[in-house]
């Protein structure tokens, strides 16, 4: 039986009574200590936090009428500290056995992996780990309620044309046959550290059907649908209008729906603490990435000074810079890939928006007693496609004071080209990449071939080809050449027809 209590502010409280037929002797100990790690804004103010799970009373046996074995006290847990340092602390210990919380837990852990083995021994029961996992997994759910995603995903994606299609664009393809499509996969990642109920996915309207079979758990009122594609900006505040109406303290992570992540447990844990540093400080936060070549694909930021542990301010954004710069940003050490990742409270980018995007806020704050009401969609219908067509980077990001960059390594790409899936995707001794169809090939290096399943790739004396085959379309062209692949699809579209898009 587990009953839990939440006093206001950060004091958290939770008792829970256990009932063990066996309970060995040595359990019934008074007081058991832990450290986990509080970290604060400023890295020279970081303190140990220590957590004290006591017996309220000795472990006493009862034979009473209709009560067999052992009864148990109440064992509370208590801190009025950082409650998601000490939850992930137990927790890891406890999910070990049950693997409950996700792997990011794991990186703090194994740090301090001897300060937790007086814990762990305190505890051989083996029932005890699932009782005590399940309550820090109720405390984490009911103080995580103010964290909020906004996943993005109504793009075309014309730069893996033809395999990404105006009807089925790439966040709904599963690239390396995992049986999950982007979305889902994304989808899945932030689920492990935000409440489902709030996830929103903001998408056009054509794709309603779409992002309804992918995440059959999704209620129809957390998917978005834009009536007209009006970049990033115009989807951000509208879904920040949309949540604030629901909780007005709510924290929020923006990602896109088609990023892949190769080191999750290390990402899950950068959005943690970055949820917590936004909320409570006024600060717009994303995510860098630091560069391991010269990308001419991606936007860069450069950092300044240092605020707190691993935060920093950002003195400048440089979008695709040339070749040549690239070289210098990556030599410098200042400048990171600009991951499109990024954390605010609610009220900060509102306040943002309209501070820096009178015009789009006006669109919007006209319906600011309609969010979260049946009258909404019909409000959105009528002024999003008079939003202006504008990116989050452009229009707030590079003109905000409050500007700060959490810095990150965990396997990151935007997967926004076909050069990318190559470099993620496994090679054969030729560097050649095949994806979802059978392939001969012979006298040939560096290339890719993507087909439709169940189809044979027979290649005789191709170097650093893109064989890429989707419907009523087949496209070759050099690999290094794939930014002309735009200029394909207007082409295709204005001689030919939508058939082809």
């Amino acid at each position: 039986m587990q009953s839990h209590e939440i006093s206001k502010g950060h004091h958290y409280r939770v008792s829970l009574q256990i009932m063990f037929n066996d309970i060995q002797p040595h359990l019934a100990r008074k007081e058991m200590k832990f450290c986990g790690n509080k970290m604060g804004t400023d890295k020279a103010k970081r303190k140990r936090l220590s957590v004290d799970i006591q017996l309220l009373s000795r472990f006493t046996r009862t034979q009473t009428r209709g009560r067999t074995g052992m009864e148990v006290n109440p064992l509370v847990f208590e801190t009025s500290a950082s409650t998601d340092s000490a939850i992930w602390a137990i927790s890891f210990k406890c999910g070990a056995k049950i693997q409950l919380f996700s792997k990011s837990a794991s990186v703090l852990i194994k740090k301090r992996e001897k300060r937790y083995k007086t814990f762990s021994k305190c505890f051989p029961v083996k029932g005890i780990y699932c009782t005590l996992a399940e309550t820090f997994k109720t405390v984490y759910d009911m103080t995580s309620k103010d964290n909020y995603c906004v996943i993005m995903g109504g793009g075309i994606g014309s730069r893996f044309w033809p395999f990404s299609r105006k009807t089925l664009p790439k966040q709904f393809l599963d690239f390396f046959g995992t049986g999950r499509s982007l979305l889902q996969q994304t989808f899945d990642r932030f689920s492990k550290v935000i409440p489902t109920e709030n996830i929103f996915i903001v998408t056009n309207a054509m794709y309603s059907d779409l992002v309804q079979e992918q995440l059959p758990e999704l209620n129809p009122d957390q998917i978005l649908l834009e009536p007209a594609r009006r970049n990033t900006a115009p989807c951000i505040a509208w879904a920040a209008y949309h949540i604030r109406a629901l909780n007005p303290n709510a924290n929020i992570v923006v990602a896109p729906s088609d990023h892949l992540i190769l080191k999750e447990g290390e990402f899950l844990e950068a959005i943690e603490k970055g949820l917590d540093f936004v909320s409570h400080s006024d600060k717009l936060l994303t995510l860098g990435i630091k560069p391991n070549r010269p990308e001419t694909g991606y936007g860069y930021i450069q950092i300044a000074e240092q605020d707190g542990d691993n935060f920093y301010k950002v003195k400048t954004f440089t979008e695709k810079p040339e070749l040549e710069l690239a070289k210098v940003f990556v030599e410098s050490g200042e400048f990171y890939w600009n991951s499109g990742l990024f954390m605010w409270n609610v009220n900060t980018i509102i306040k943002a928006g309209e501070t820096l995007l009178p015009e789009l806020a006006s669109k919007l704050i006209a319906g600011k007693d309609l969010y979260g009401t049946p009258e909404e969609k019909a409000f959105i219908k009528e002024n999003f496609p008079a939003c202006p067509n504008v990116s989050i980077d452009f229009g707030i990001m590079e003109k905000a004071e409050n500007v700060y960059v959490s810095l990150g390594d965990f396997g990151w790409s935007d997967l926004g080209t076909w050069g990318s899936l190559y470099d993620l995707s496994p090679k054969d001794e030729n560097g050649n990449v095949t994806l979802k169809c059978d392939s001969l090939i012979y006298n040939s290096k560096d290339n890719i071939v993507v087909l439709p399943q169940g189809k044979l790739a027979v290649i005789e004396g191709l170097e650093g080809f893109l064989v890429a085959e989707s419907d009523n379309v087949l496209l070759i062209c050099k690999k290094d050449e794939e930014h002309a692949i735009r200029k394909y699809v207007n082409d295709a579209q204005i001689k030919l027809g939508d058939d082809y898009i």
